[in-house]
């Protein structure tokens, strides 16, 4: 593997960068394959655990943000909220909905308790108290 250096003779920025986000990623794979095995968040056969992204958007007040759409053959331009278009940052929903249950806790504080081998229910419950 070739690094980039700066005249200083360490490894660029770029590089560091670059490592910072595969190592995020690698965190992030294993606390998913860890959320995926925990007991409590298998799904369950009531139909009111179902819910759809929109409904968890809107039940985390999740902010969306407007979209310019343009339409070449009308050459108008409309700004409508779509967030399937600009993408949703999962971590701020899922610490949006940790403020919903008034748990002043991060996602990124969920991520860090599983990945030290905690459950989300023990999460839950010391966030609680």
């Amino acid at each position: 593997m070739e690094m980039e250096m700066n005249s200083f003779g360490h490894a660029s920025d770029s590089l560091r960068f670059q490592q910072h986000r595969k190592r995020r990623a690698c965190l992030i794979r294993t606390f998913l394959d860890r959320l995926s095995a925990d007991p409590a968040l298998r799904p369950s056969d009531a139909p009111s655990q179902g819910r759809s992204l929109a409904e968890w958007l809107e039940l985390a007040k999740y902010p969306v943000p407007p979209v310019l759409r343009i339409n070449h053959d009308a050459r108008r331009y409309k700004v409508t909220p779509s967030h399937l278009e600009s993408g949703i940052d999962v971590s701020v929903l899922l610490t949006l909905l940790l403020r919903q249950q008034r748990i002043n806790r991060t996602a990124d504080d969920l991520m860090r308790h599983v990945l030290e081998g905690g459950s989300v229910a023990s999460f839950l419950d010391h966030a609680r108290t």
